[in-house]
């Protein structure tokens, strides 16, 4: 950053005079972070967490945040303090994040978010005036801006990708010069305002389809008059603003890399690959850092992260639920669920996206200050209250009034905010020490030793075994270290799982750590004998599976597609898919047997066919289907009919459309008679 050129003597002068102001307005205290201008100090501070020093890291690397919700909130009034707890302003509220080490702000347009009547479809109501007065306050904070602009009316996603209403009927020509103009006129203002637009994103995770189009070819059109357009602006304004497009899903590999060759082969001029990135959905950091590699060598682009966030708490906030919760289907909590998982994971994304080299310029942050409205409290009249006002101000995730524009999703699920349980800012709106992650990166922070957690263990019986659980629990501690200690489990909550037979139990300990106890859990489950042997592939090898075209399709690890443990049978083609796996199973007793698998994925066209197949006395098959990431497909044969032999062949088979992706796990084959 320029500022970081300045003499010595102008950087002394300007910590001088910070501190001045900090002593006489009662803001920040001693242990504040210093203005972003500022050099980072050589050596790690004294925190309340713990934070590995990410070397080498850059000091014009892109640290931001996406606060689109920020203006809806305070209409709703909430109400953000600094560190010693004083009542900010808005412009306080941007200065906090600038001296936590942030450099950008993000911000989120839609063409038109209200109804009929003016009433706002809620998400922040983010049309180009909001933009405008919340990029002021940033400018002034010597903040950057990223403008994110959906062209949609409302939220814009790898689910839906809903058209503007005032674009309804048009023809992809039109629409393109539609999109050219609002883009056009929405930034020419914004900048006209005195904004500092750094970045402008056209279109929000288009992995699937853009404002409404879903063929490559009209979604291209619609990229290139985006990107013409704000080439076009800044040419006008005199300004330097890169131009950005935006996917999600890098744990998909090679199908995420196509993305950037589809705008390479399209001609779509930008200069920034920007992907989503949360840990408990997309995957390993390795392969994050992998596909951006790949993208900005074979591209000639800068990456980035342009949303992460990660769960600080399970507590309830403004009443309405979140979208992960303890026990939400498909995700792993890779990390601790506290301030302290918050921070290592971030400062973990930041290490990926670095580990690129200089083409990886970033990471944001997805909306750390949506918080509660108030924090509910089990009282009626008070959830009452919060509904109405996420009903006024649009301060929760949508509106009852979205539901005419986007009834599917806007129409079912309104209400308050999701997010607040991945903030940055407690329910009550005081900054949570993760804030902080944006400067403790350069030099690094220490604290005290602590435990963080007693990692969950996992255990698997028959029914009618004895079940004796690990007696060795694994300790994670703040800095990252483990430890392994001896733990002592419920033994009536064990029996009584034996007794009850088949099903899932959460069993609960104890671990001494010195003077110290602490909880200890277990999820055991009880199941009938599966006579798969490795079942999820878990010991990382093909065993005895015979696979007709290993290009395609084989044993991998990827935990975000794998449904137990890091293993699947994985499967994509840039051609079509076509091929079969299979394992023999000998020795079984004769009798009658049912087998299962889980299957998913996406990308694949109605025509496709997936099978499960059992070969024994005679065939057995049954058809099944992909339908997107992590919505598992169970299918079932029952009543396979094994000889004498104690021989059965079980497989699965593919023929798919070209591009179709998808994974295969846990097999079951059991006896039922």
């Amino acid at each position: 950053m320029k500022r970081n050129s300045r003499s010595k003597f102008q950087a002394v002068y300007f910590v001088l005079l910070a501190a001045g102001l900090a002593l006489i307005l009662g803001g920040c205290s001693k242990s504040d972070p210093l203005p972003p201008w500022v050099d980072f100090p050589d050596e790690a501070i004294a925190s309340s967490i713990f934070v590995q020093q990410v070397e080498g890291l850059p000091g014009n690397f892109i640290m931001g945040a996406d606060v689109s919700s920020f203006i809806s909130q305070i209409e709703s009034g909430v109400v953000f303090h600094d560190w010693d707890g004083n009542i900010l302003d808005e412009q306080g509220f941007f200065d906090l994040l600038a001296a936590s080490g942030l450099n950008y702000v993000r911000l989120r347009i839609w063409n038109d978010p209200y109804d009929e009547q003016g009433r706002g479809y809620g998400g922040g109501n983010n049309d180009t005036e909001k933009a405008i007065r919340m990029g002021e306050w940033a400018t002034k904070a010597g903040l950057k801006v990223m403008l994110n602009y959906h062209y949609s009316d409302f939220w814009a996603d790898p689910s839906k990708q809903l058209t503007p209403k005032a674009w309804e009927g048009l023809t992809i020509e039109d629409k393109a010069i539609a999109l050219g103009d609002f883009t056009t006129g929405s930034l020419t203002e914004i900048l006209r305002a005195g904004v500092d637009v750094g970045m402008v994103q056209i279109g929000n995770e288009t992995n699937y389809g853009f404002s409404g189009e879903t063929t490559w070819v009209n979604m291209a059109m619609l990229y290139r008059h985006g990107a013409d357009a704000v080439r076009k602006v800044a040419k006008q304004q005199r300004k330097d603003i890169l131009v950005a497009v935006h996917f999600t899903d890098p744990h998909h590999g090679d199908s995420f890399v196509r993305y950037a060759s589809i705008m390479d082969n399209f001609g779509v001029d930008y200069d920034v690959f920007v992907t989503s990135y949360y840990s408990f959905w997309h995957g390993t950091l390795d392969n994050l850092t992998d596909v951006l590699s790949q993208i900005a060598t074979t591209y000639d682009k800068k990456v980035m992260v342009g949303e992460t966030s990660y769960v600080y708490t399970f507590d309830e906030g403004g009443g309405h639920g979140h979208s992960l919760s303890e026990g939400t289907a498909g995700v792993r909590y890779i990390y601790p669920v506290s301030v302290q998982g918050q921070a290592t994971a971030v400062r973990d994304v930041i290490a990926a996206v670095a580990a690129v080299g200089e083409a990886g310029v970033g990471v944001f942050y997805w909306e750390p200050a949506w918080i509660p409205v108030a924090v509910y409290n089990g009282d009626d009249a008070m959830l009452a209250r919060n509904r109405s006002i996420w009903e006024a101000y649009g301060s929760g995730w949508a509106s009852s009034f979205a539901s005419g524009y986007d009834p599917a999703d806007a129409g079912v699920y309104f209400g308050g905010s999701s997010w607040e349980n991945q903030a940055m800012f407690d329910y009550s709106g005081h900054p949570l020490a993760s804030l902080n992650i944006w400067r403790y990166v350069h030099s690094g922070a220490t604290t005290s030793l602590r435990i963080e957690r007693v990692e969950d263990t996992f255990h698997k019986v028959n029914p009618g075994e004895e079940a004796v659980l690990p007696d060795i629990a694994v300790i994670l501690y703040n800095n990252g270290d483990v430890e392994w200690r001896e733990v002592v489990w419920d033994s009536g909550q064990i029996a009584d799982a034996v007794a009850n037979g088949r099903g899932e139990y959460l069993i609960t300990g104890t671990v001494s750590v010195a003077d110290e106890v602490f909880a200890a859990r277990c999820y055991l489950t009880i199941d009938v004998i599966n006579y798969v042997p490795d079942p999820s592939f878990e010991e990382g090898n093909w065993g005895d599976w015979q696979i007709s075209d290993m290009a395609m399709a084989g044993i991998r690890h990827e935990p975000s597609n794998a449904k137990t443990g890091e293993y699947c049978l994985h499967f994509w083609n840039s051609g079509e898919v076509g091929f079969t796996a299979e394992l023999t199973i000998d020795g079984l007793a004769s009798g009658y047997y049912n087998y299962s698998v889980s299957l998913q994925g996406g990308d694949a066209a109605p025509d496709s066919k997936f099978l499960i197949y059992a070969i024994s006395d005679e065939r057995y098959e049954m058809e099944t289907r992909t339908t997107r990431w992590q919505e598992w497909q169970s299918p079932e044969i029952s009543g396979i009919w094994v000889g004498d032999d104690g021989r059965v062949t079980i497989g699965v088979s593919v023929n798919a459309t070209a591009g179709a992706w998808g994974s295969f796990d846990d097999f079951y084959l059991f006896r039922t008679d």
